[in-house]
């Protein structure tokens, strides 16, 4: 369950083809590739139609073998949670109550989020995402268009990409569907928390001691298997490359609207 801790973050390797040139004869803007998302998605008036979201499914991390429950609750304008059943006595945590950010990880136990872990997770647990990026990322510019192939699949599909630089804030790249207008994929170069791992002796005893420490590391996420729930789609499936790792969020459970309290997105006391 280490390495599960050790690869946690926000859910294949990708080969890429020469920008295209047509880019700039086919004048296509930032505003109307995030305009294509959001009618692709549904439309601006039935995402604003949903005010919560609670979602059940598995983590998975594909080289260990690892799966375990996962639960993932939203709301709007800003609270986010997403909860791992590690083991019957511990699970992994990651929220953000619209104001501040917490983490509770196996042997380290709860933390507060920081630096550019934090930012990540802001801009995540925006419930309206879809619509804000613009305001989320007002950097945000348009920079070539790809064919992206999907390792270990026969998959290709060609990608506006647009790329948002935040200053103290780690770049952001989003790669959109040129026919469906749905998000493919986004990279980013952010911190990751990890377990240092030392001994330490004391009255004759000696026992490990878990320190957290953080690593910036490129992650690639993959948005796939689409299905339309309450008049908007949402990505099912939720692929994560990380330090070599392969990890899988799959999605069975996905509703819309239920009661959810504010005190679930709080920081418990230790």
């Amino acid at each position: 369950m280490k390495k599960l801790f050790l690869v946690l973050l926000f859910c294949f390797s990708l080969l890429l083809t020469n920008l295209d040139n047509t880019l700039a004869q086919e004048n296509i803007t930032v505003d109307q590739v995030l305009d294509n998302y959001v009618k692709a998605l549904g439309g601006k008036a039935a995402i604003e139609k949903l005010t919560s979201r609670v979602a059940k499914g598995t983590y998975e991390i594909s080289p260990a073998g690892i799966s375990a429950p996962l639960e993932i609750y939203a709301k709007a304008p800003n609270k986010f949670i997403l909860k791992i059943k590690a083991s019957e006595k511990e699970d992994i945590q990651r929220a953000f109550n619209g104001k501040e950010a917490w983490a509770k990880d196996l042997q380290v136990g709860l933390r507060e989020i920081s630096g550019s872990e934090l930012d990540l997770l802001r801009t995540r647990a925006d419930f309206y995402r879809a619509i804000n990026l613009k305001t989320l990322y007002p950097e945000l510019k348009i920079i070539g268009k790809k064919i992206i192939e999907i390792e270990g699949t026969t998959s290709k599909k060609e990608a506006y990409i647009l790329e948002a630089i935040k200053e103290n804030s780690p770049k952001e790249t989003f790669y959109f569907d040129t026919q469906t207008g749905l998000l493919l994929r986004s990279d980013i170069d952010t911190e990751i928390p990890r377990v240092n791992e030392r001994e330490e002796t004391k009255n004759g005893s000696t026992y490990p001691v878990y320190e957290p420490e953080k690593a910036k590391v490129p992650i690639q996420v993959y948005y796939e298997d689409y299905k339309e729930i309450d008049g908007i789609k949402f990505p099912m499936t939720t692929r994560q490359s990380i330090l070599q790792t392969n990890v899988i969020i799959r999605l069975s459970q996905v509703e819309h609207n239920k009661t959810v309290a504010d005190d679930l997105f709080n920081q418990p006391k230790k």
